[in-house]
């Protein structure tokens, strides 16, 4: 009997030195799946067949009886921690948290306390049987190991090819030790000394060392399809060469509308029904990538279509059984595209508009140019610029783009409609239905039809040049608070550029009129004169002048003062604009002289002009704080009668005949 106890005791130091090895390697690759609780088993079942190697080796009953008692612990702490192994392994790990553990190792904690201190009538009967507890600990082992066992052959037969193969292993792996406690408990292996189970845990370990090196059983963690393809964001169809769907995972259904079990035996063409331009175009490619946008309920959606050919092996060659079809949702990402191409292009235009508008000082011109580019900024549909009038502090609308209803012209008062609360509160505001806004005003200011407005004040330093209103339909174009930011930025360089042409326009009128009557001053006459002139000679048409000062004017300013002496000059000249027509060119020639130009006009008619003027000025008062002047005027006029002369020569001859009248007692006209 020797050489079977030296066979048994190096079988139990291989089974030691194996599982202990097995727990080393798979702890050190812990963090993949089910790897750090496999490796605690083996560690359990390493130091289970220590104790029995210790016990083979020691002939003293009273020390190895003691010692023996430790494998217990391994005994009572396999079934828990093997059972979090297959959940974890099967792809149920969720499961193994803390109230696992506290509600787990209660019975094998009370199996250890009693195994080491008091195994007696609880553990063993006398006659070597099982006790109470015995079968207590016995059968909760037992089912926590069977209910692992089932999880893994469930786990056997959803998986396919080198996942099976790993499961065939951990199954057998468990199964052996398994069948030989059965067989030790059932008492069908002879009961002496020897314990079996270390031996069997090493015919295990051997098998799951080979699946460990063979198939990397903890690189390649089975888990089952629920947990990969119903998992998937991305829709999966399967189709078999004649088209008929064979398998489709959650995503799918929820594209398709239809439950899987609806699905599954149709044909694809049935299935994809509803998407007939991606049935056309691809019902014959056994492989593509394409971007493809897809109705979906109420809305279209943008997928990336992955297309590929499904192959079984058959003798040396591959055969095709069918296509997979992978839908991936990209919305976000062509939505983002678009967004970048949209931000893109709204840049170039704004740098455009900018370019535009900073260079322009004519204000008419940037006037219509601002509400164009706005509108094209925006990719609205009309458009109108109203700019504040300082003098009534009223907004008045001086350019429409596409309007609908012809609104130029019209005058805004603060707070009154969108405009004028707009430039009241200084504020950016958008009106998403412009017809049904309670704050239109109803003077014309609202755009006509369903319109969706963004108003944005002018302003330049917080003083407010006016509203540029920017409107489309909301159906086609329908504007977010990009847009407003948007609008506001091209708000302030339309500012910026409003500012600068009014300045200019001042400094223009500046230098061509009359400060105190804002009519054209000497060398702005001049230059009008000299093109009328040319005109008349070149197209030998009749032009008159007449030349007038104010009788004793020096005496009004002497004793009145010069504030009233420009209340007269005003009067005077609003008199002179009443009398003569609109294109007639009226100038300041100097001091208390005044100069009035007459295309088309004989000189007959110029006098009569002439006379009105005076009677209309010699009937007129002056009012002024301090009571009411009456004053005359001495007028001269001439007529272009030598071609051949010049214009200074021609405005001297209306001077001459301006001193005649003066000469003949003042309050008459001369010719």
């Amino acid at each position: 009997m020797y050489w079977e106890q030296a066979l048994s005791t190096i079988a139990i130091i291989i089974s030691t030195l194996l599982t202990f090895g097995l727990a080393v390697y798979t702890f050190r690759r812990r963090h993949a799946v089910g790897a750090l609780y496999f490796s605690l088993v083996m560690l359990l079942v390493s130091f289970w067949a220590l104790i029995k190697t210790i016990v083979l080796l020691y002939d003293n009953p009273l020390l190895t009886g003691w010692i023996d008692r430790f494998h217990y612990i391994s005994l009572a702490l396999i079934p828990p921690v093997w059972l979090a192994f297959t959940l974890v392994y099967s792809g149920r790990g969720h499961l193994v948290r803390r109230w696992y553990w506290l509600t787990s190792l209660i019975i094998p904690a009370a199996t250890i306390v009693i195994a080491l201190f008091n195994p007696g009538q609880l553990m063993f009967q006398a006659n070597s049987g099982w006790g109470p507890w015995g079968w207590v600990h016995l059968s909760y082992s037992y089912l926590l190991m069977f209910s692992g066992l089932i999880l893994l052959t469930i786990l056997v037969i959803r998986s396919r090819n080198l996942y099976r193969s790993q499961g065939i292993l951990i199954l057998f792996g468990a199964f052996v030790p398994l069948i030989f406690n059965l067989l030790f408990t059932l008492r069908v292996l002879p009961s002496s000394r020897q314990d079996y189970m270390p031996a069997a845990f090493a015919i295990s370990g051997l098998a799951l060392a080979g699946g460990l090196f063979r198939f990397r059983l903890f690189d390649l963690a089975p888990i089952a399809r629920d947990s990969i393809v119903e998992g998937l964001d991305d829709s999966i169809v399967v189709i078999d060469r004649q088209g008929f769907v064979v398998d489709v995972n959650a995503s799918a259904t929820n594209l398709l509308g239809k439950p899987a079990h609806q699905v599954v035996g149709m044909h694809y063409n049935e299935v994809f029904a509803g998407f007939k331009e991606l049935v056309d175009r691809f019902k014959h490619a056994t492989s593509a990538i394409a971007e493809v946008k897809l109705p979906i309920k109420d809305t279209e959606r943008w997928y990336e279509l992955n297309i590929s050919p499904l192959a079984s092996k058959s003798g040396s060659s591959l055969q095709p059984v069918g296509r997979l079809i992978l839908l991936h949702d990209i919305s976000e990402r062509k939505y983002l595209e678009e967004l970048d191409s949209r931000r893109l292009r709204e840049l170039e235009v704004l740098r455009a508009a900018i370019g535009d508008i900073s260079s322009l000082l004519d204000l008419g011109k940037l006037e219509d140019i601002i509400v164009a580019r706005g509108v094209e900024l925006l990719s609205a549909s009309f458009g109108r610029l109203a700019l504040l009038d300082e003098s009534t502090q009223d907004l008045e609308i001086v350019s429409c783009h596409n309007e609908p209803v012809a609104t130029c012209g019209d005058r805004i008062k603060p707070g009154e409609g969108s405009i004028g609360l707009v430039a009241l509160n200084h504020q950016s505001l958008l009106v998403e239905q412009e017809e049904l806004w309670h704050g239109t005003a109803p003077g014309g200011e609202s755009f006509s039809g369903h319109a969706s407005v963004i108003y944005t004040p002018l302003l330049m330093q917080s003083k407010l040049l006016g509203v540029l209103a920017i409107g489309g339909n909301p159906e086609k174009r329908p504007f977010s608070t990009h847009d407003i930011h948007l609008a506001e930025m091209f708000a302030q360089q339309a500012a910026i550029a409003l500012q600068n042409a009014l300045l200019f326009s001042a400094m223009e009128r500046m230098a061509t009129t009359d400060t105190v009557t804002g009519v054209c001053n000497r060398r702005s006459f001049m230059e009008r004169a000299q093109m009328e002139y040319e005109r008349s000679r070149r197209h030998r048409k009749p032009l008159s002048v007449i030349l007038f000062d104010i009788d004793w004017f020096k005496q009004i300013n002497d004793e009145h003062g010069h504030s009233v002496g420009d209340l007269v000059l005003k009067r005077i000249i609003a008199i002179t604009q009443e009398v003569f027509r609109i294109y007639d060119i009226i100038g300041r020639y100097g001091g208390d002289e005044f100069v009035v130009l007459l295309p088309e006009t004989q000189l007959e008619q110029a006098r009569m002009a002439a006379e009105r003027l005076r009677s209309r000025i010699e009937a007129a008062e002056m009012p002024y704080e301090g009571g009411g002047i009456r004053v005359t005027i001495s007028a001269g006029v001439a007529e272009l009668g030598d071609l051949s002369a010049r214009l200074d020569m021609f405005i001297s001859k209306a001077d001459e005949a301006m001193y005649r009248a003066k000469a003949s007692g003042r309050n008459c006209v001369a010719l």
